[in-house]
């Protein structure tokens, strides 16, 4: 499979954890940087930046059998642009039984750029037995929850600076435009709009088929 097509001052930031059970979960999501390009030891500290930030606000909403593992942070400007990582293990403080391991929280966002297909999101993998009202939805206060906790995240990281480079706003890479590739690659700006009810499905962990 070829390479993607680079994406100009875009950062793509990968949150990665682990279960008990030792199954993988990852949230990915892109941001514009303005100013200088960011060195490998700049991008260390932008996964520093976001792994503090999802410590301080997520990890109180993941379950005891849930851990943070690393956050890999990449400029899609060239092939050669910076990268840099943090590995730093903290398990989830939310006492409970364990949900279904393909259960999530959606979060949800708008942005102006109109397509066939499905809209950027996120899976957050949270929550307890006693967070769902029932076998398909969460309860109204664990969703508003959710919202307020992930909404701090992208707004800690938002204006985060290191060395010359600073983030901008939260977006995402577009390689497509119909059935032609995009050449270079575009960043598309994102707004959060809140989290869904209804708990979202992650076949095999990779997509939602709710």
């Amino acid at each position: 499979m070829p390479a993607l097509e680079p994406v100009a001052q875009t950062l793509k930031v990968v949150m990665n954890g682990t279960t008990t059970a030792g199954r993988n979960w990852a949230i990915i999501t892109h941001w514009l940087y303005t100013g200088s390009a960011p060195s490998d030891g700049n991008c260390d500290g932008f996964a520093v930046n976001f792994m503090n930030a999802w410590v301080t606000e997520m990890i109180p909403l993941q379950c005891t059998d849930m851990s943070t593992a690393s956050c890999q942070v990449t400029d899609l400007t060239s092939s050669s642009s910076g990268q840099g990582s943090y590995d730093h293990v903290v398990a989830g403080t939310r006492s409970g039984d364990v949900i279904p391991a393909g259960a999530s929280m959606l979060a949800q966002y708008s942005q102006a750029l109109r397509w066939r297909g499905g809209h950027p999101r996120q899976y957050l993998p949270v929550g307890v037995t006693t967070d769902l009202l029932n076998t398909s939805e969460w309860t109204a206060g664990f969703t508003t929850t959710c919202a307020t906790a992930w909404s701090a995240v992208l707004g800690t990281f938002t204006g985060a600076t290191q060395g010359g480079t600073t983030i901008s706003q939260q977006g995402m890479a577009s390689y497509r435009s119909g059935r032609v590739d995009r050449v270079p690659g575009l960043f598309v700006p994102i707004t959060f709009s809140g989290c869904s009810e209804v708990v979202a499905s992650q076949r095999k962990r990779t997509r939602r088929r709710a």
